[in-house]
């Protein structure tokens, strides 16, 4: 028997086979299943006893990972419902982007250099004004569609990533919303030093200087954290849209 605060007996503890089922009563019973589960080193607590529909937690140990109300957990800490938490520390990434579609702009086949045109993380994109929810690798100057920065470049990683699965609010890549991102920058014609503000450029995802403030009002995508004197290049960006 198990013992209550008090030292009184309180709770029976019988175990049979892989099942541990703990009883009081009639208010506790807790199910617990160890073994192999489809190839793989499981534990689950079920939210009824011996329910294998209804699982409330899965540990998965061969890949580290566990699963509150999914018996098949994708990452770390996998959660099918709502979580409420007091304060959360995200210490891997240093944004907030959202899921999107990105496919390239029909200007783009005015270029020849290919991998300059592939989509990849530092690239800046605008809203898809013929695909609702989807966007664009940008190819404008001055573009009030600027929707941000695809997240990843530069070693620094999506901090937060929000979507719907299987709705318009869903996508492949994560575009940095606001937050510190690599984004790729052409300083061909002006070189660019931390704090000057940044907008679209010409150049196929790459941003540039403001120099035309008049033409910047609602193409503004952040500000530059740090330099690049020439050419083409990585620069760290705060994004904020304007």
């Amino acid at each position: 028997s198990l013992q209550d605060g008090s030292g009184t007996d309180d709770q029976t503890l019988s175990l049979a086979g892989t099942n541990l089922t703990i009883v009081d009563g009639n208010t506790v019973d807790l199910s617990s299943l160890s073994g192999t589960v489809a190839g793989t080193n499981t534990q689950v607590i079920y939210n009824n006893a011996g329910n294998e529909a209804g699982a409330g937690i899965y540990f998965d140990n061969v890949n580290s990972r566990v699963g509150i109300g999914i018996t098949a957990p994708t990452v770390t800490l996998d959660v099918d419902g709502i979580a409420k938490v007091d304060e959360i520390h995200i210490t891997a990434g240093a944004d907030l982007s959202e899921r999107f579609d990105v496919s390239k702009n029909s200007d783009i086949k005015r270029y020849v250099d290919l991998e300059e045109m592939k989509i990849k993380p530092g690239m800046v994109v605008c809203i898809d004004p013929n695909n609702p929810g989807k966007l664009l690798v940008n190819t404008k100057a001055y573009d009030t569609r600027v929707a941000g920065i695809i997240s990843g470049a530069g070693g620094i990683q999506t901090g937060m990533l929000m979507g719907q699965r299987g709705s318009v609010a869903d996508g492949n890549y994560p575009i940095a919303l606001t937050g510190r991102v690599y984004c790729y920058v052409d300083a061909t014609d002006n070189p660019v030093r931390p704090g000057d503000l940044l907008t679209t450029s010409g150049t196929p995802g790459h941003a540039m200087k403001v120099t035309e403030y008049s033409k910047a009002q609602g193409a503004i995508l952040g500000k530059a954290m740090t330099s690049l004197d020439i050419g083409k290049g990585l620069v760290l960006v705060l994004v904020t849209l304007q």
